[in-house]
């Protein structure tokens, strides 16, 4: 499987030492798909079909980061906790470390991912009988959220994470993954022809961090940690069956240095959704790895 280094376009300074989110310089590695990752989202019966909105699939590895050193820590060692009350933390070498996301998130975010939900909003560009039934399927409710989101206000959070800011991609990086998948689904000659028709095109978007190992370092020093990485936004228009793929881009880190979370549930910032993405990245990380701890944890921090 390839790996491509996302690197940033314009420099940026860090966050607040405080921050979870950590931008450039650009740590999270790509990883071009696999061909069932490509069938799963683009190919006949894909997700693009019902998802035309967030799909979360993040993965994560696991850095020590002390005096500015940074070690690969096995992921075995790493375990989830969860805080009675909706909270979660990550545990390593004795010591809790605080998974920050929204007050009131963990909870649905945890149950979720711990039922395989990859789902989480959706604006389905189709809506036949065929589509409908795929969304029930996929836990989805009301054709638009994943039922552990119903009713939790985070409505304008998942909104945002469909809708957010973006910016390009590397061209060496963006044409790999468009012709990756494509090829994967039997679309091979779609980029190029498309690219005649850009001014054109209709289709939708299907914002997804599946092919996104997220990076998060465990900092000892401050009892903190911080994530690197984002999700990319597809663009995609239908083609004999399945989704071509024509262009693709990063989210944006766009917010002014020492920006933290803000209440999602009365608006959601770029920060904040970036944030939500990169947790539940950890989180199916920490279940895969880790199933039975996983399943307590969230049982713990939701009163289960």
């Amino acid at each position: 499987m390839r790996l491509f280094l996302l690197t940033s376009v314009a420099c940026c300074l860090a966050g607040s030492a405080f921050a979870q989110v950590r931008r450039g310089p650009a740590t999270a590695e790509i990883t071009s798909p696999s061909v069932g990752l490509a069938q799963t989202l683009f190919g006949e019966d894909g997700y693009f079909r019902i998802a035309g909105g967030v799909v979360l699939g993040g993965q994560a590895s696991f850095v020590l980061e002390r005096n500015g050193v940074e070690t690969p820590i096995d992921p075995a060692l790493v375990t989830p906790v969860g805080v009675p009350g909706g909270g979660f933390a990550l545990r390593y070498g004795g010591h809790a470390y605080p998974l920050r996301t929204q007050a009131g998130l963990a909870c649905p975010l945890g149950r979720f991912i711990g039922r395989g939900g990859m789902i989480a909003y959706t604006v389905p560009r189709f809506l036949d009988e065929q589509a409908r039934e795929d969304m029930i399927r996929a836990g989805i409710a009301h054709h638009q959220m994943a039922r552990e989101f119903l009713g939790t206000g985070f409505e304008p959070l998942l909104h945002a994470a469909d809708f957010a800011a973006t910016t390009p991609l590397p061209a060496a990086v963006s044409g790999r993954l468009i012709a990756d998948m494509n090829d994967s689904t039997g679309l091979s000659g779609y980029a190029l022809r498309a690219s005649y028709q850009l001014a054109g095109m209709v289709g939708s978007v299907l914002n997804t961090d599946s092919t996104t190992r997220y990076r998060v370092y465990v900092q000892p020093a401050t009892g903190t940690v911080q994530i690197a990485g984002v999700p990319l936004r597809y663009f995609w228009a239908y083609d004999n069956g399945a989704a071509g793929i024509f262009a693709v881009s990063a989210y944006a880190e766009t917010w002014p240095a020492g920006t933290g979370l803000t209440d999602a549930r009365v608006h959601a910032t770029q920060y904040d959704v970036i944030n939500f993405y990169q947790v539940a990245g950890v989180m199916r990380q920490l279940r895969q790895d880790q199933p039975r701890q996983f399943a307590a944890a969230v049982a713990r921090a939701c009163g289960d």
